[in-house]
């Protein structure tokens, strides 16, 4: 699990500073923005690419984790992709936790989320790898290999329509590296994911 943290977040980018104004911030996505700012208290504003530094934060830091996980609880509405991170933020809570049983209880609300955040944005690649991601570093007895196929096939999907179109390359270059390290790739899958390595 702990390996999946790291290969999830080591991502390039410089975040903005983030607003001081004491209050907890609304998280806003650049061009695929789900809430105006508006929405937001004092406009505070946390994008795509702080959320995953956060995410990062919380890696080390148990307190920034459960604060993520209360920030999220007290939204009324979430984008599909805040829901992923409402549950991958859960995945990670479970790391910091020593009781097997509040580990389950932990991850199975992280794998509820997830679903929820697929079942609303199919087509989103982050929120596929975030499942994925999950579902690989499950024990055998809690995976779900139908679902583990599904994100799978659609990851590799999603992946080549964003390479065509040159986006996130930094997120691409995450995906590629964790698809080909997983050992579940069919031979022309790993291909795909080389090739874009090796650009």
């Amino acid at each position: 699990m702990k390996t999946l943290i790291i290969s999830l977040l080591v991502f390039t980018f410089q975040p903005e500073s983030m607003s001081n104004t004491g209050h907890q911030p609304c998280i806003v996505f650049d061009e695929r923005s789900y809430f105006t700012k508006s929405d937001c208290i004092e406009d505070s504003v946390i994008a795509l690419d702080e959320l995953r530094l956060l995410y990062l934060e919380a890696f080390q830091q148990e307190e920034k984790a459960g604060k993520m996980l209360h920030f999220f609880k007290s939204k009324t509405r979430k984008s599909p992709v805040e829901e992923a991170y409402h549950g991958a933020f859960y995945a990670l809570s479970a790391l910091h936790k020593k009781m097997p049983v509040k580990r389950l209880s932990l991850v199975k609300k992280a794998k509820k989320h997830l679903k929820k955040a697929v079942k609303s944005a199919p087509e989103q690649i982050e929120i596929r790898f975030l499942r994925f991601s999950l579902n690989h570093y499950l024990p055998d007895l809690f995976k779900n290999e139908k679902m583990l196929q599904e994100d799978q096939a659609q990851l590799l999907k999603l992946f080549r329509s964003l390479e065509e179109t040159q986006q996130e390359p930094e997120l691409l270059q995450i995906i590629a590296g964790f698809m080909l390290s997983s050992q579940r790739c069919t031979e022309e899958e790993n291909r795909v994911y080389q090739r874009y390595l090796n650009k």
